[in-house]
Formats: C-alpha cells, sequence, structure tokens
C-alpha cells in the first residue's frame, strides 16, 4: 500500500470487512510486469530449447504436487 498499487474499502454489504483492490498505478504495475515475464519466458524457451524448457516445470509442477501432501512437523519440546 506504500507505492499507492492497492486500496482497502469497506465491504458493501459487511462494514466490519475490509477488500484490497488495484489503482489504476497498481494496474499499470501489473500489466508492466506480466510483460516483463512473458519476455523473460520466451527468452528462456529460446535459450534453453523446448525440452531443456519442460524440465524444471515439470520438476516444479511435481514439488508443487508433493508439497501439498506435506504435513510440518508439530513442535517438540526441547
Amino acid at each position: 500500500m506504500e507505492r499507492g498499487w492497492v486500496e482497502r474499502q469497506p465491504h458493501p454489504r459487511h462494514a466490519n470487512v475490509q477488500e484490497l483492490y488495484l489503482t489504476d498505478s497498481g494496474r499499470r504495475e501489473l500489466v508492466g510486469a506480466d510483460r516483463l515475464l512473458v519476455d523473460l519466458d520466451g527468452h528462456l524457451r529460446d535459450s534453453l530449447g523446448e525440452e531443456g524448457y519442460q524440465r524444471p516445470r515439470t520438476l516444479l509442477g511435481e514439488f508443487m504436487t508433493h508439497l501439498a501432501t506435506w504435513t510440518p512437523p508439530e513442535d517438540t519440546p526441547a
């Protein structure tokens, strides 16, 4: 909120609920960030080739699948 990209507004029906909305400046930043990521993605695909590009994507997908099934251990007293 310090950069002015989002603003808080009360929920129309629930006075005790605050919602966050992108400001016009926030929407411009989001468009710029999206453009940057699309360019980076294209650069990585071109640099690594399709097979090299797909390997980390596949591995990250597997990480996400296994991460969803992990439960942190309970804290044990020292």
